[in-house]
């Protein structure tokens, strides 16, 4: 899909000529333009020049239900151009085309192979994803624009030094926003988001500050619930100014992929303050992970809803020319709770 202006292409209405010299084959006359494409991309480059599908929020889906995804293109980042132009005349240098229009999305049952992906995010809402069952192995993506883009993977993420995920920023001129945030998780299988909702949310869950934490009558409950950040996230990316019931009503109709980005942000503030009570030696929980421990254990159970023990295995691994990286803001996180990065 290309998020090239409308102006750009040769239609019926607008149509691209070009008269030539029949022996020598040179351009005589034409009304192409010289940093265009002989075709359909007659009278520019097919690169974006504004939000094209800004008004469009559904995303380009790649689904394999039951199967994998392998081999697939979509969009690129061009450059290098040499030769002679449509107009016949030496091409003059353009930076970079990014032929890309919106976010994107592949889901696969099993593995995602040897895919390139050139998205753009249109809104600070939009959720680019790549999501396998099992292992994604060589998986380059470059994403423009803002929002988020996951990649997400019951087994492992295996970039080794052949592929790179990267947030190249806005392209659009001016667009000032920053660059879309990044997470990578591998090993996800049995992860349990909606104990995370269910547990961490609600001041019935708070657990009593005069007991200890591990005190039977505490059992279930929490140090620190996260109501308050809720409703400030909800205003800053969706502009929602409830609070309370409201909120968690409203954050319950949210796409999962969207309540993973705030959930994400409640398990990691959980394992540091975790971490940080271990080493306060005036604090109540001084040598102790247990609040951390809880949250993982919310997460990442031992066992599913049927008995069966979860095995989790699954390492990030990149290196070399490989990697991740936000070129102008966004954030990075990496999860691998049965493996390595």
């Amino acid at each position: 899909m290309s998020g090239a202006a409308m102006e750009v292409l040769a239609t019926p209405f607008k149509p691209a000529f070009v008269l030539s010299n029949w022996k020598y084959g040179e351009t005589v006359l034409t009304n192409q333009a010289n940093n265009g494409m002989d075709g359909l991309f007659a009278f520019g480059p097919n690169t974006v020049t504004r939000a094209l599908h800004g008004n469009d929020p559904d995303p380009v889906r790649f689904y394999a239900a039951n199967g994998d995804i392998t081999g697939l293109r979509v969009g690129a980042t061009v450059t290098g151009f040499v030769g002679k132009g449509p107009d016949g005349k030496d091409r003059a240098p353009d930076g970079y085309w990014y032929e890309m229009a919106k976010a994107v999305r592949l889901r696969a049952g099993t593995d995602i192979l040897s895919v390139n992906v050139t998205a753009m995010n249109n809104h600070a809402t939009d959720m680019s994803l790549v999501q396998a069952g099992r292992d994604i192995v060589y998986a380059n993506f470059a994403i423009a624009g803002p929002g988020n883009l996951d990649v997400i993977a019951g087994g492992q993420i295996r970039q080794e030094d052949a592929a790179s995920i990267y947030s190249i920023g806005a392209v659009v001129p001016g667009d000032i926003r920053p660059g879309a945030s990044l997470s990578l998780q591998a090993g996800m299988t049995g992860a349990n988001w909606e104990a995370v909702r269910a547990r961490y949310f609600g001041s019935t869950n708070l657990a009593d500050p005069g007991l200890p934490l591990a005190d039977p009558k505490n059992a279930g409950k929490v140090v620190k619930v996260y109501d308050k950040e809720l409703a400030a996230w909800l205003v800053e990316r969706f502009g929602f100014t409830g609070a309370g019931e409201e909120a968690l009503t409203y954050f319950d109709t949210l796409a999962p992929e969207q309540q993973r980005i705030f959930l994400r942000q409640v398990y990691y503030a959980e394992t540091r303050e975790g971490g940080r009570e271990y080493n306060d030696t005036a604090g109540p929980r001084f040598g102790s992970y247990l609040r951390g421990r809880q949250m993982i254990a919310a997460l990442f159970p031992d066992k599913d809803a049927d008995g069966n023990t979860i095995t989790r295995r699954g390492d990030i691994v990149m290196y070399g020319g490989s990697g991740i990286r936000t070129n102008f803001g966004g954030d990075i996180q990496m999860m691998a709770p049965g493996g390595r990065s």
